[in-house]
């Protein structure tokens, strides 16, 4: 018997008898309302919805941060929203933004003021040189022990980044400070301490900041410290010690312990994925090298310096074939300041400016490139910029260090020497 399939039951009347009103009506009529409630604010929320897509994105264009921080009706919400980001190039533009808006922000907001002090702390050096000098300016009461934290790193950069800060001090206070750096291994920190303490002591302790200043090797153009300069140095630093341990009535270098507030812990970023075409035709992941430290060096065939440091990279390779993973990727392709986008050949030489080499191209003389200077590591090339878009912001050659677990706790620009490498990686 076939099965009646039954009618559907009429709509329920009202008490005039009418149907009642259809739903998707009552729908529409909402929107049209909302839409007349929101137009006279459509400028905002187009701006805020502008904001957002420039502050979230992964690798935005310096300009558009700032283009967008300076357009917005909230610069300090801006600048918060891109630092709070936890990508490379809006935090940095953020730090520069306020920087640049800081006489009109003062007095900053708590949450301004909290970001500036742990960007003091921040794994990249560009922010961190950036909020030093911010906390200085609008005399933080951390300032102090900011600077002293950060005479105790690894990265003889950020001792003499302190060390240029320390003269805003009164002696009291910076010369325990200066005088804690008279063992230091770098010639250009112990250098710069004693010119330091002879500001305060009005002592010639026989050392000029000029007299510091490392020489280009012959072979490979790296900066160097020549011998002569380290016992220069190390005799300087054994003529202040004693000159004060006669006056320490007068010149105490014992650090005083000021009671205060702690500085916030030292912050690491999220490296995230990345995926990388490596020269010799292999595709790898930077997850696939978890539970090992790895550098990641942005490089190009046509920067002198990058190619200098190539042989320390390879050595710490050698070094540490177990756990460090070393992956120069290559940014040749990417345009530079003046349009060119080509590489050199293995023997050194530029393609034609106005000419555009092709992906194929450039993974050859990349390839060609990298065995002909002995490049004992990992190679890709990012001619699109995906990578380098994020972590790069230009300039080169720019480092991070990435712990086991995918977090970098260090990025730099330009080369550091081996032991500063090794002491480095230690810290992760």
């Amino acid at each position: 018997m076939p099965m009646s399939i039954s009618s559907p039951s009429p709509a329920p009347v009202n008490g005039s008898g009418k149907g009642r009103p259809v739903p998707v009506l009552w729908l529409s009529v909402g929107v049209l309302l909302l839409a007349m409630a929101a137009w006279p604010f459509r400028g905002t929320l187009r701006q805020r919805l502008l904001e957002r897509t420039a502050l979230i994105a992964a690798a935005p264009s310096s300009d558009v941060v700032s283009q967008t921080i300076e357009s917005s009706p909230d610069p300090a919400g801006a600048i918060l929203a891109a630092w709070s980001s936890g990508h490379v190039v809006p935090r940095t533009v953020a730090l520069q933004e306020l920087n640049q808006m800081l006489p009109r922000l003062q007095p900053l907001t708590p949450s301004l003021q909290e970001m500036v002090l742990a960007a003091s702390l921040d794994p990249d050096n560009s922010v961190r040189e950036l909020a030093v000098g911010m906390l200085g300016l609008i005399v933080h009461p951390l300032y102090p022990s900011v600077l002293a934290s950060q005479l105790t790193n690894a990265d003889p950069e950020i001792r003499l980044l302190a060390l240029r800060r320390l003269k805003d001090l009164p002696s009291a206070s910076g010369l325990p400070l200066a005088a804690s750096q008279l063992d230091a291994e770098d010639p250009r920190v112990v250098g710069t301490a004693l010119n330091l303490l002879g500001r305060w002591t009005h002592q010639d302790f026989g050392v000029r900041l000029a007299d510091t200043v490392s020489v280009n090797q012959e072979i490979g153009g790296l900066p160097e410290i020549q011998p002569a300069t380290r016992e220069m140095t190390r005799a300087g630093a054994e003529r202040a010690k004693r000159w004060l341990a006669e006056h320490s009535s007068e010149f105490p270098t014992k650090i005083p312990q000021e009671p205060g507030p702690p500085l916030p812990p030292a912050s690491t970023l999220d490296a995230g994925e990345m995926e990388l075409h490596l020269v010799n035709g292999e595709t790898v992941h930077l997850s696939d090298f978890r539970e090992r430290r790895v550098i990641v060096n942005f490089w190009t065939t046509w920067c002198s310096a990058c190619v200098a440091e190539i042989p320390i990279l390879a050595e710490l390779q050698r070094r540490h074939p177990d756990d460090l993973v070393v992956l120069g990727i290559s940014l040749d392709g990417v345009p530079d300041d003046h349009g060119h986008a080509g590489g050199h050949d293995d023997h050194g030489a530029a393609s034609q400016p106005d000419s555009v080499p092709t992906l194929r191209d450039l993974q050859k003389q990349v390839a060609r490139f990298a065995e002909r200077r002995g490049m004992a590591y990992r190679v890709a090339l990012d001619a699109d910029n995906r990578i380098g878009g994020r972590f790069n912001g230009g300039e080169l050659p720019t480092t991070l260090l990435i712990d086991a677990h995918g977090r970098i706790h260090r990025r730099f620009i330009g080369a550091r020497d081996p032991a500063t490498f090794e002491a480095m990686l230690t810290d992760l």
